[in-house]
């Protein structure tokens, strides 16, 4: 594990708390994650620990994202919704299809 300097631009407020959650789709195309976390912003920027599972050296470039934050409200219990793409949607649904047929083949002689 190690640390990485991460800035989020769209937060207007200089020193908030949030909650984030890794980018599902790295986890699983880089092995690439970031553990749930509730941490704060100072000055739109903060330090988060990031989790390699490969075996291999991995580069994040500057700009990817690699998680979503959402303002921490206090008064409520704060959950966090991944928005997804349409490729995203796509290339998963594909992946669980050929997982269903992995584990039972039987499926696609109907």
């Amino acid at each position: 594990m190690a640390k990485i300097r991460i800035s989020s631009p769209r937060v207007t407020d200089n020193n908030v708390d949030v909650i984030v959650e890794s980018n599902k789709f790295l986890l699983m195309r880089r092995e690439v994650a970031i553990p749930s976390t509730i941490m704060t912003l100072l000055n739109k920027s903060g330090e988060l620990w990031v989790a390699n599972g490969h075996n291999q050296h991995r580069c994040i470039p500057k700009g990817m994202r690699i998680g979503y934050a959402e303002l921490v409200n206090p008064t409520c219990v704060n959950t966090l919704s991944e928005p997804l793409s349409h490729e995203d949607v796509t290339e998963e649904r594909a992946r669980f299809i050929d997982y269903t047929l992995m584990l039972a083949p039987t499926l696609n002689e109907e």
